[in-house]
Order: structure tokens, then C-alpha cells, then sequence
């Protein structure tokens, strides 16, 4: 009865230390944002670097009027949706089939593709900035969306390895009842294992849709000078300084917190599917 006793308070130990610990790491992630929020109520720069934070006295929304008054809203939504659009259906088309052939179909040297295929996530992303931009050039793509589109043509290593990862959870049987019946392999795909992938589909959505919304580098790199194609991150990047470079904080810190609400959204309104995909990915059944 004692050692039962003393299991159980230590399970609750463990349980409350890891609460703990998840609670002051959870504080430290949110006080940044809490920090913007507050400087972007600010009537003034002057307590940009108050620490603790001081309160705005007065609050005001004036910071978010110029914001929409001096950008050109809709015109950079349509810019950062139609970059979203275009790397949103590539990334999930390429990531899906190459991520079920390498699940459940058989080819000499398969296992060998697929680890040349995941050593690419350990190439870091500005060895091959420069050679992709003169690339680009070379094809006269400078300007437009093309150079920031076209290479999720690919699909993305990680997004590959979690579907066959997640693919290969579900048992083989039913593709063997769905082979006898008649049904070929990209229909197998579609109407038996799509309807049991969306957790780690909403996870690859939630992914590719933070990593282009706040994208800087590549369309700074090749949309530069292109005003009439900036992206919201570009935009914010240029806006709000005057001719000795000195940051109006207030109103960056409103736009940021625009900028920010589609991430926050997407990500809480499919947190369910994305816990889920991220969790149950690569455990067996």
C-alpha cells in the first residue's frame, strides 16, 4: 500500500513539475508578443525600451489607422495570397505522392533516393541563395512571383518524410482489399488514405502557410524595387522611417501585430489536426 502510495505522489510530482516548467516556458514565448501589443498602443516612441513594459497612457488605435491609411492593404494581401496560393497547392500535390511512393511502392535503390532526399534538410538554405538567384536572373524571372513559387515544386524533405511516416501507419490491408476490387494505386491514394491524412495535411498547411506569410529574405531577394509586388513582410521591412533611418516603434509594432493575427489564427483554429499529425506521426499502430 506504501509503495503505491509513493508512486502515485510521484507521478503527481512529475506531472506538476512538468506543468511548471511548461508554464514558465509558455510565459516567456507570449511576453514578446504581449510587448508588441502594447507598444502598438502607444501614442509615442518614448518607452520603446522600458523594461518592465510601460503601460500606454492614453491607449489609442492610431498607430493601426495609419497603418491602413498609408499601405496599400488590399494590393499586398493579393501579392502575399497569390505567392501563398501557387507554393500551397505545389507543396501538398508533390509532397503527397512523393511521400506515398516512397510508403508503400517498391523500386531498386528506393531507401537510397530517400536519404539523399532527407539529407537535404541539412543543407542550409544560403549556400544555395546565391546560385538559385543567378538562375533566376539568368531566365529573366527577377520581378515576378515565379522564383518564390516554382521551387515548392518539390515539395520539401519534411513534408515528405511526415507523410510516408504517417502513411506507413496505416496497415497495407487496405490497399490489398482496394487493389482486388480494382483500384489503381493513385486512386488508392485518393479515396482511402486522403481521408485518413488530413491531421498531418493541416500540419503541413499550418507549416507552409507561416513559412511563406512571413517570409522576408527570398521575396526581398527577388522582388527588391518591384513596389507594386511587395509582400506584407517586405513592406513592413521599408515603412516607417524617415531619412536618417529612425524607427517610428509604434507604428512597426502595430503593423507587426497585423502581420502576425493570420499566424496566430491559422494555427489556433487547427491546432487540433496539428497536435495530432505532429504527435501520431511515425508511431505504430
Amino acid at each position: 500500500m506504501q509503495f503505491f502510495c509513493e508512486k502515485k505522489f510521484r507521478n503527481r510530482l512529475s506531472s506538476f513539475v512538468l506543468f511548471l516548467v511548461a508554464l514558465v516556458l509558455s510565459v516567456l514565448l507570449v511576453l514578446p508578443l504581449v510587448w508588441m501589443v502594447i507598444q502598438s498602443l502607444q501614442p509615442n516612441g518614448d518607452n520603446i525600451y522600458q523594461l518592465p513594459p510601460v503601460l500606454p497612457n492614453p491607449a489609442t488605435l492610431a498607430n493601426f489607422k495609419t497603418v491602413f491609411d498609408e499601405w496599400n492593404i488590399p494590393q499586398l494581401f493579393v501579392n502575399t495570397m497569390t505567392i501563398m496560393a501557387g507554393v500551397m497547392v505545389l507543396t501538398l500535390f508533390s509532397s503527397l505522392f512523393v511521400g506515398y511512393g516512397f510508403a508503400r511502392l517498391n523500386g531498386k535503390g528506393k531507401n537510397v533516393m530517400f536519404g539523399i532526399l532527407m539529407s537535404t534538410m541539412m543543407l542550409p538554405w544560403a549556400v544555395t541563395l546565391i546560385p538559385s538567384y543567378a538562375v533566376w536572373a539568368k531566365l529573366g524571372m527577377l520581378g515576378t512571383y515565379w522564383p518564390l513559387i516554382l521551387p515548392a515544386i518539390g515539395g520539401g524533405a519534411f513534408n515528405i518524410l511526415l507523410i510516408r511516416m504517417f502513411i506507413m501507419n496505416i496497415p497495407r490491408a487496405l490497399d490489398e482489399a482496394a487493389t482486388i476490387d480494382g483500384c489503381s494505386k493513385v486512386r488508392i491514394l485518393i479515396t482511402i488514405l486522403l481521408p485518413q491524412l488530413w491531421p498531418v495535411i493541416a500540419t503541413i498547411v499550418v507549416f507552409t502557410f507561416n513559412g511563406v506569410w512571413n517570409d522576408y529574405v527570398a521575396p526581398m531577394t527577388y522582388l527588391w524595387g518591384y513596389t507594386d509586388k511587395y509582400t506584407f513582410s517586405i513592406k513592413l521591412a521599408t515603412s516607417f522611417r524617415n531619412e536618417f533611418q529612425v524607427n517610428d516603434w509604434p507604428k512597426i509594432m502595430a503593423a507587426s501585430t497585423l502581420l502576425s493575427l493570420p499566424s496566430i489564427l491559422i494555427v489556433f483554429f487547427a491546432q487540433n489536426a496539428f497536435t495530432r499529425g505532429i504527435v501520431t506521426t511515425g508511431l505504430k499502430n
